[in-house]
């Protein structure tokens, strides 16, 4: 053979290893983008932290349609309410972390797990509060989180997280739900009530037209702002319900997450998490 033959032979075997590389670098991970946009939407709506702050501000408004003789007893309860924002605040933190780190192992990126909240999951038991199935979701939560940070885990130990989180997954869900509903939704009913009120006895008790008209036009101000916040808490229930079916049916089809199907579905779901988290926007 001639060196040119002999060149041209080494540089077609070297094309071939390189494209051998290649495909066998390319067929290690599957293409999970459905799952990561379901995951980055859900995550982001969890970073929904005006809902603390609306609930644990509650008693100071509600001091703006009292009497002087209730407010020590709202500042007691604003005091409580404080007392409880590290555990408020884990609700979502922990929806957050998980949800981030499902993303990032769908797109076979390492796990980083939030130096705060790890701190609240593995301090959770002295938070003022917390019940024992609390302190037995979130402490699992974090621990799987940690697991999957510290071990390097990637694309191919997804299935793994959502296998081994999703009844911790569900019932953080279903905690944040219950939160949403007992607590800022019912909120807004009281506060519509005392507002409504106070606003109606001022009219009435007022002998100046002009300022009949300005208290009316408050008092339409004041019950349009909490009638939004209400609508607000009831939608991210909605939004909560949405994440919680996704992540249901990953768990359903945890050993086919590459299903092109599923990947239709997620999508859809994705998108509802995404246009109702609008809404409550």
């Amino acid at each position: 053979m001639t060196v040119d033959v002999l060149t041209g032979m080494a540089r077609a075997i070297r094309g071939t290893l390189g494209l051998v590389v290649v495909v066998v670098m390319t067929g290690c991970t599957s293409d999970l983008r459905a799952i990561r946009e379901f995951a980055t939407v859900s995550a982001e709506s969890a970073r929904y932290e005006e809902l603390v702050d609306d609930y644990v501000g509650f008693p100071q408004r509600k001091k703006l349609y009292q009497g002087p003789t209730l407010h020590p007893q709202l500042e007691d309860e604003h005091k409580a309410r404080e007392f409880q924002r590290n555990l408020l605040l884990l609700r979502l933190g922990i929806i957050r972390e998980y949800m981030d780190a499902l993303g990032a192992l769908a797109a076979d990126d390492l796990v980083v797990f939030d130096q705060q909240v790890e701190g609240l999951t593995q301090n959770i038991s002295a938070m003022p509060g917390v019940s024992k199935e609390e302190v037995e979701t979130y402490s699992g939560l974090g621990k799987a989180l940690s697991k999957a940070a510290t071990n390097h885990w990637r694309q191919k130990e997804l299935r793994d997280l959502i296998e081994n989180s999703h009844g911790a997954f569900d019932s953080a869900i279903n905690m944040l739900k219950k939160f949403v509903q007992v607590g800022p939704v019912a909120d807004a009913d009281d506060e519509r009530i005392v507002a409504n009120r106070y606003y109606k006895d001022a009219i009435r008790s007022s002998n100046d037209s002009g300022a009949k008209i300005a208290l009316e036009e408050w008092r339409r101000y004041h019950l349009a702002e909490i009638k939004g916040r209400a609508i607000s808490a009831t939608d991210y229930v909605a939004v909560l319900e949405e994440i919680k079916g996704g992540h249901q049916r990953l768990y359903d089809q945890r050993n086919q997450l590459d299903s092109k199907a599923l990947a239709v579905e997620i999508r859809e779901i994705a998108k509802q998490v995404k246009n109702l988290y609008m809404n409550v926007k």
